[in-house]
């Protein structure tokens, strides 16, 4: 359940992501409004995480991304490379399962990470088994991403800069699925060789 919302265009690169929590196990959802932090945004040197799936999961990339040095992640090789890394530390330091129940038939293990990235040096999806791809204008993941990625193509069209079409995109996910819902947040850094500047609003 969730959201994320990933463009490059002109300078800019965006990531924007809803904000409700959603559990299995209680069958219960939590808005934005009674939590503390509801951005699903991990800020890591000069690129943002945007993650998708398992509460559990998101807290443990938080606190691994705030304890570890920044890498340079400029192409889908250096993530691939970077998340290869993590996994021993993934198992020894937080207890990582690593079989998620879909593993039959999988070459890997996993590291239950759905999320995209973005930096200064374009944007890129994560899947659970380390698959990286890399985009030349936008995508997104999440239970909402089939709306997202229709309302995406529409709007990559239109006079609007990446700011603006990973806000509009990912408030359509927000209205169709149940999975998603309003504040969103956006984040946005410059597409250049050398350290963005990101700013942080949200939208409803």
């Amino acid at each position: 359940m969730t959201i994320i919302t990933a463009v490059q265009k002109g300078d800019e690169v965006a990531i924007a992501c809803d904000t409700q929590i959603s559990s299995s196990d209680s069958g219960l959802m939590l808005l934005a409004e009674y939590q503390v932090n509801a951005s699903k945004l991990i800020t890591y040197g000069e690129s943002i995480l945007g993650v998708s799936g398992s509460c559990a999961v998101m807290r443990i990339f938080e606190d691994l991304l705030g304890r570890s040095e920044p890498a340079r992640l400029a192409s889908r090789t250096d993530v691939f490379r970077w998340l290869l890394a993590q996994q021993d530390t993934l198992k020894s330091d937080y207890y990582m399962k690593t079989d998620n129940g879909n593993d039959k038939g999988q070459p890997t293990e996993s590291q239950w990470l759905t999320a995209m990235l973005i930096n200064p040096y374009g944007i890129f999806s994560i899947n659970p088994y380390r698959q990286v791809n890399e985009y030349s204008k936008f995508w997104a993941v999440g239970s909402g991403c089939r709306f997202a990625l229709g309302a995406l193509e529409i709007l990559y069209q239109q006079p609007l800069t990446a700011t603006e079409i990973a806000r509009e995109a990912a408030l359509v996910a927000t209205k169709f699925n149940p999975g998603c819902s309003e504040p969103v947040f956006v984040q946005t850094i410059q597409k250049q060789l050398d350290h963005g500047t990101g700013s942080e609003t949200a939208s409803s």
